[in-house]
């Protein structure tokens, strides 16, 4: 009996699992979870991204005869010189006889909202809002990292509530009870700074930062809360650019929008705001419940063949 293998992941983890194809969609087995990826300045990311996908196929068993391989992937530049030595290190490595990748916004996209076109806002340790369309059209919004985008997820939640927390810690700026919370989850926090930013998890680590961000609003305090509003505003405007770029002449309650992303998922402190707004800000929106992850959407690669989100990655067969 063949397997098919869905895995979907990035900086934080990866997740790994088998899938059965059903008249339902496909259906999630067996699942893994190891670390995720990340790369230093002029390393292989296509390296870092076989690394972590491997590490999760022997953390599972080494399952085969592999038929298919879907991967999300943060991160991914399917125009790089990385691409296709993933792919061919990933069915040598696994013997799969066709392996789909595609960047973790085309899967989470996919999942979200079970393979159909439309509109999904993924707000994790990132930000990316990505249209697709039904014939296959792309469109990404945000998505550029760290340093300069990622605005109101996780990284940037993060970074603006520590930035807070020192600006208290100095007697700069407001007093808030960020800077409290940076103590006790950070350590002194001088000595926390000279560590995270020599860290190779210095983006997940930030982030992390976030959930004080958002459990100091929801206590009321003004400096979190303040944080909490400006990052709605900040996924609100990313959301808006999606829909007038992508769907410029939708009708109201035309365009399927859903979310995913820890920031959306876990806490109603950003997502109900968020929600409000967009029904003033865009109202082509027609808002459904997310139906999957990231993983879902992998899994919706590895069964189906053809599809708009196809479009969207690369794939090798290789001979049987």
């Amino acid at each position: 009996m063949h397997v098919d293998l869905a895995a979907d992941g990035g900086q934080s983890g990866l997740r790994m699992a088998t899938v059965t194809s059903t008249d339902a969609g496909p259906v999630l087995g067996a699942t893994v979870d190891v670390p995720g990826f990340a790369w230093t300045s002029g390393a292989d990311p296509g390296a870092a991204q076989r690394e972590a996908v491997s590490r999760a196929w022997h953390a599972l068993g080494r399952p085969g005869p592999v038929r298919t391989l879907a991967c999300g992937l943060s991160g991914l530049n399917l125009t790089g010189p990385h691409v296709t030595p993933l792919l061919q290190g990933l069915a040598e490595e696994t013997g799969a006889t066709r392996v789909v990748a595609a960047g973790d916004d085309v899967t989470t996209h996919a999942g979200a909202l079970g393979g159909r076109p439309g509109v999904v806002l993924n707000a994790g340790t990132g930000v990316v809002c990505t249209s697709v369309d039904a014939d296959g059209g792309l469109l990404r919004v945000d998505a550029w990292g760290y340093l300069l985008g990622d605005a109101g997820g996780g990284s940037w939640l993060g970074r603006e509530g520590l930035r807070a927390a020192l600006a208290g810690l100095d007697g700069r700026h407001q007093a808030t009870e960020l800077t409290d919370r940076a103590v006790t989850e950070c350590g002194e926090l001088r000595a926390f700074v000279h560590r995270v930013l020599a860290s190779p998890t210095m983006v997940s680590d930030i982030a992390a930062f976030a959930r004080q961000v958002v459990e100091a609003a929801e206590s009321g305090d003004e400096v979190a809360r303040g944080i909490c509003e400006r990052a709605v505003a900040e996924l609100a405007a990313t959301v808006t650019a999606t829909v007038r770029r992508a769907h410029p002449a939708a009708a109201a309650a035309t365009v399927p929008f859903t979310w995913t992303g820890s920031i959306l998922t876990t806490t109603d402190t950003v997502r109900l705001p968020l929600l409000a707004r967009l029904a003033t800000d865009c109202p082509a929106l027609a808002v459904y419940q997310p139906a999957g992850g990231g993983l879902h959407g992998a899994a919706f690669l590895a069964t189906t063949e053809g599809t708009p989100h196809h479009a969207g990655g690369r794939e090798l067969r290789t001979p049987v």
